[in-house]
């Protein structure tokens, strides 16, 4: 009995669903995996200092010598540098102990 042209493009392509192994992804979700937990995590930790910072400004940071603060085109703006270091060393050093 002969085959249709319809038979044959269904065997190929459920012969290639069935050939790609369990639990893999395409390569588009792969490629876009990581930049979007990046993004994700970029904006919990924002939203993390925002929340903490009238509690961190009571402990000292944003008054540390290299944090800048000036006045630029009717806007105020904030540089922390100072802060960010120190921030940076103690989430080094807690992430290295656990």
């Amino acid at each position: 009995m002969p085959r249709s042209h319809a038979m044959d493009g269904l065997a190929l392509a459920a012969s290639a669903i069935h050939s790609v192994p369990a639990g893999s992804t395409t390569g588009t979700v792969q490629r876009y995996s990581q930049p979007m937990r990046w993004f994700i995590a970029i904006l919990l930790a924002l939203v993390l200092i925002q929340a903490l910072n009238p509690w961190l400004k009571k402990m000292g940071l944003g008054r540390l010598p290299g944090d800048f603060h000036f006045r630029l085109g009717g806007r105020e703006w904030y540089l922390p540098v100072g802060s960010t270091v120190v921030l940076s060393f103690l989430v080094t050093f807690f992430t290295h102990i656990l």
